[in-house]
């Protein structure tokens, strides 16, 4: 099958929009809410897993273009690299050289299978 670069364009866009998300149900697990139901009612928790939903929606579409042996390398392992950038961007998370390492090393893997 044809790889259609389009398409992985959109994958990889996706693993964004994952990491994203992440970053709002993070958000809002280091806030107190006052109430058990606040605390998973919560326009942070909400907006989230409507992320994720969709997430989940444009890999479903996804997968009808793109090989499974693509796209499943792509959705597991690079939102691990965009996490790392994420957490040292919105929570002061420190970024290490073997964090660096392992990302430089997992996007390598990524262009292998791609490419």
């Amino acid at each position: 099958m044809k790889k259609n670069y389009f398409y992985i364009a959109v994958l990889v866009f996706n693993c964004f929009l994952c990491a994203f998300s992440q970053v709002l149900l993070k958000k809002a697990a280091q806030k107190e809410w006052g109430s058990f139901i606040r605390q998973y009612l919560n326009a942070y928790v909400v907006l989230g897993y409507s992320l994720f939903f969709v997430v989940l929606a444009v890999n479903v579409w996804i997968l009808r273009y793109v090989p499974v042996n693509i796209a499943n390398p792509v959705c597991e392992s690079l939102p691990l690299v965009i996490s790392f950038f994420t957490g040292m961007f919105f929570f002061g998370e420190k970024l290490t050289k073997f964090k660096v390492l392992g990302a430089l090393a997992i996007v390598a893997g990524i262009l292998v299978v791609i490419v």
